[in-house]
C-alpha cells in the first residue's frame, strides 16, 4: 500500500534496471590479486579463468561473456573517483483508483567494489479522474526540503542550473506501467516509452473522457498529438460522444477515420469555411498557398471538379495544376478545350507546357543574344596546345552546358542579351562538342570566372591556356580599339 503522495516506496528492482537499461557506460572491474571480475552492466561475478583473456589491461575495450555488452576494463587497484553517471528515472505505483508517479534523480557510482545507484526524489504526480497534481521537492534556503504543489502537470526538462546537464537523460521504468490505478484501467500504455509523453497521456486520460473514447474508436493519432501539446479548435475534448468530440456526423467520422490527424481536420474545416465541399482524402491538396492556387484553377472549373481530377492523377498537386493552367493561358492555348484543361497525364502535360514556355522565352532572348555577346567578344575561336575556346552561339547551348557541367550558366541568357557579359566555351580540340570549362568575360575584357564540372576551378593547364588567350586575343583587341 502507498502511504501518502509524499512517501512512495521505490521499487526494489529499480537499481538493477538502471544498471542494465539506463547506464550509458559499462565496466569490467578486475582484481589480479584476488582473481575476480565483475561486470557493472549485468552484475555477473567470475573467478578469473580461461573464459577471459589473461592479458586484461586497464582502460582496454573488451566484452562481458555473460551479457555480451562492450565494456571498458578497469583494474581495481587504480582510483576510480570520477567514474559516475547521472540521469533521471520516472516510475509508477498504484493505490486503488489512484496512480502515483515519481521522478528520481539517480547517480551510478562505479568507485566501489561493485556499482551502486543512489536516488534523490525530485517530482511526484497524482492522477485520478477527480484531480491531476504535481509536486516538486523544493530546497529551503539554509537547509532542508519540502514538497510543493505546482500548477503545471508537465514533466519539465532538466534545465535551470549549472549542473543541469548531469541529469539530462530521463528514462521511463517500463515495468511500472503495469502499476496503475483503476481510473487508468482502460488506458492503452502500449507504445508509450517516453517519460515526458506518458505524463501528458495520464494527465489527459484522467482529465478528459474523450481520450478514452477516441482511443477505443481508433483515433490514436489524435490522442498522441494532444499529448504532444498540439491543440485543435475543431475538437471538443469535453465531449461525451464521438459526434460531439469531433463535431461531425457518423458519416463524416467514418470518412475521417483513415485520414485522422489534427492537420487534416483543420484543413477540412478551413475549406468548408470558404464554401469548398472537400473530402478528407483531398485535404492534402490544401497545403501552402492553396488559396492562391485554387483561385487560378477556379477560373476554369469548380474546386470540387479540380479535386476530382487530381484524384485520378498519379502525380499531381494543386500547385502543379495551377502552374500548368497559367502556362496554357500564357501560350495562348484554347482554355475551353477539355483535353487542355484536364489532360490525361498532368505531369507529362505540365512538362510539355513548361518546355514550350521556356522555348518561347529563349526565342525572345535569342534575338539579342548574339548581338550582346559580339559587342564584348567577336574574335571567334582560338586554339593552342590541344585546347580551344569559342563564344556561345545561342541560348540553347547554355542549357546544354548547364546540364553537362551541372552549374548555373543557363541563368546568364538575359545578361548576355543585354550586353553585360559574354559566355565562351573551353573545349579539348580532340572533343570540341563536349563541355569542359565555361568562361564569363566582362565588358571590360576581364575574366569574371571560369568553371568546370560542379563549379570546379581551372586546372593549371586550362589556366595557362586562358591566360595566353586573354593576352593574345582579348587584350590585343582592346589595344587596337584604343
Amino acid at each position: 500500500m502507498v502511504n501518502t503522495p509524499y512517501d512512495l516506496k521505490r521499487p526494489k528492482e529499480l537499481e538493477e534496471y538502471i544498471l542494465q537499461v539506463a547506464a550509458d557506460k559499462s565496466y569490467l572491474i578486475f582484481d589480479k590479486k584476488a582473481l575476480t571480475i565483475i561486470c557493472t552492466r549485468c552484475g555477473a561475478k567470475r573467478v578469473w579463468d580461461q573464459v577471459y583473456d589473461s592479458q586484461l589491461k586497464h582502460n582496454m575495450e573488451h566484452y562481458c561473456v555473460d551479457c555480451g555488452e562492450t565494456v571498458t576494463c578497469k583494474e581495481k587497484r587504480y582510483g576510480r573517483k570520477k567514474l559516475t553517471e547521472r540521469g533521471r528515472v520516472l516510475w509508477m505505483v498504484a493505490e486503488e483508483e489512484k496512480t502515483y508517479a515519481q521522478l528520481d534523480l539517480y547517480e551510478i557510482d562505479y568507485t566501489g567494489d561493485e556499482p551502486k545507484v543512489w536516488f534523490v526524489s525530485d517530482k511526484q504526480y497524482l492522477f485520478t479522474k477527480a484531480e491531476q497534481k504535481r509536486f516538486d521537492y523544493v530546497a529551503i534556503y539554509g537547509g532542508g526540503q519540502y514538497w510543493a504543489e505546482v500548477k503545471s502537470i508537465t514533466l519539465p526538462r532538466a534545465t535551470g542550473s549549472m549542473f543541469s546537464s548531469y541529469w539530462d537523460k530521463t528514462i521511463l521504468y517500463m515495468p511500472s506501467l503495469k502499476q496503475i490505478g483503476t481510473d487508468l484501467k482502460y488506458a492503452d500504455t502500449t507504445g508509450w516509452t517516453d517519460a515526458y509523453s506518458i505524463i501528458e497521456y495520464f494527465a489527459n486520460f484522467t482529465k478528459y473522457q474523450s481520450i478514452e473514447l477516441l482511443e477505443k474508436a481508433g483515433f490514436r493519432n489524435i490522442v498522441e498529438e494532444k499529448c504532444a501539446g498540439r491543440g485543435c479548435r475543431h475538437i471538443n475534448w469535453r465531449g461525451k460522444s464521438l459526434e460531439k468530440i469531433l463535431k461531425m456526423s457518423k458519416g463524416q467520422i467514418k470518412e475521417f477515420r483513415p485520414h485522422e490527424c489534427m492537420e487534416t481536420l483543420e484543413r477540412y474545416h478551413e475549406a468548408r469555411r470558404y464554401g469548398i465541399n472537400v473530402k478528407f482524402s483531398q485535404t492534402g491538396y490544401l497545403s501552402w498557398r492553396w488559396q492562391e492556387y485554387l483561385q487560378t484553377v477556379c477560373m476554369y472549373m469548380t474546386a470540387e471538379k479540380a479535386f476530382e481530377y487530381l484524384d485520378k492523377q498519379k502525380v499531381g498537386t494543386l500547385g502543379i495544376y495551377a502552374d500548368y493552367l497559367k502556362e496554357c493561358r500564357q501560350l495562348g492555348w484554347d482554355m475551353k478545350n477539355r483535353r487542355i484543361l484536364r489532360p490525361k497525364d498532368l505531369a507529362e502535360a505540365h512538362f510539355i507546357s513548361s518546355q514550350q514556355v521556356e522555348d518561347n522565352k529563349n526565342e525572345l532572348i535569342q534575338k539579342n543574344f548574339v548581338a550582346g555577346l559580339t559587342e564584348i567578344y567577336d574574335k571567334g575561336e582560338f586554339h593552342l596546345n590541344g585546347l580551344m575556346i569559342r563564344p556561345a552561339e545561342n541560348v540553347w547551348e547554355l542549357d546544354k552546358e548547364s546540364e553537362k557541367l551541372r552549374h548555373c550558366v543557363r541563368t546568364y541568357k538575359e545578361k548576355v542579351a543585354k550586353g553585360k557579359c559574354a559566355i565562351l566555351f573551353v573545349r579539348m580540340e580532340a572533343d570540341p562538342d563536349t563541355p569542359y570549362y565555361t568562361l564569363e568575360l566582362s565588358p571590360e575584357g576581364k575574366i569574371v570566372q571560369c568553371r568546370g564540372l560542379l563549379n570546379c576551378a581551372m586546372t593549371d593547364e586550362v589556366k595557362e591556356f586562358v591566360d595566353t588567350w586573354l593576352k593574345k586575343i582579348v587584350q590585343q583587341k582592346q589595344k587596337g580599339a584604343a
